[in-house]
């Protein structure tokens, strides 16, 4: 197909690059290849329905939900064996197993030092508890051999109202002539306590073992040391 000058319409040569008769430059009309049209793949992407992801990220969140209230139980339930008069005879048990005489006079009340002292010539308990003790254990390692390891079970729990702990108190006046103003609460507990010794495991009966809350903490009276 011939070239023409643009502005006056000479007929030009393909080598030209001005009109030779006004001088115009020649301009090249690139032909641009005809892009070629993609056409969309036949593979389809899979997208959920916005309901379904709507849903998908609604179970996620219950699920997130869920584990943690599963964890608030479980601490709570652990703070729960671990507090209060539990965590007391915890501490108590340990100490018998360790034979750790100091951490158990701690743990005595102040009813089980004054019941002490009346029944053993004013003798304060820390005098004479490791006496009390080791006379216990003594007898429970003769039978099992060295004490390896104790557990407990509770086999009976008696929380005191108002009234019972009332009458608790005049018991001790009347017994002991001590005066408590000073208890919250009591739970009387009867065991049984486990103990794993170098030669059996045997089972040891512990009865009588009053967890008494005084000025806010929860101590031990050991009602069967005395009468």
């Amino acid at each position: 197909m011939g070239k023409f000058c643009s502005k006056c319409g000479n007929a030009l040569n393909e080598s030209d690059k001005a009109c030779p008769k006004c001088g115009t430059p020649v301009v090249n009309r690139l032909t641009h290849p005809t892009a070629e049209k993609v056409k969309p793949s036949s593979h389809k992407r899979d997208v959920l329905p916005k309901n379904k992801v709507h849903f998908g990220k609604l179970m996620k969140g219950v699920g997130a939900i869920f584990l943690t209230i599963v964890i608030i139980i479980l601490l709570s339930r652990h703070l729960l064996l671990n507090s209060g008069y539990k965590a007391t005879l915890n501490t108590m048990v340990t100490a018998l197993e360790k034979y750790d005489m100091e951490t158990l006079k701690t743990l005595a009340s102040t009813e089980n030092d004054q019941a002490c002292q009346y029944w053993n010539h004013d003798e304060r308990l820390s005098d004479v508890y490791d006496g009390i003790v080791s006379d216990a254990l003594d007898e429970i390692e003769d039978q099992v051999g060295i004490v390896k390891s104790i557990t407990y079970e509770i086999k009976s729990k008696n929380e005191y109202s108002k009234e019972a702990i009332e009458d608790f108190q005049e018991t001790l006046r009347s017994r002991y002539d001590i005066e408590s103003g000073d208890i919250q609460k009591i739970v009387k507990l009867n065991l049984v306590l486990t103990v794993k010794g170098t030669t059996i495991t045997d089972d040891f009966d512990f009865s009588n073992l009053y967890m008494i809350k005084e000025k806010g903490q929860w101590k031990i009276y050991l009602d069967d040391f005395y009468y």
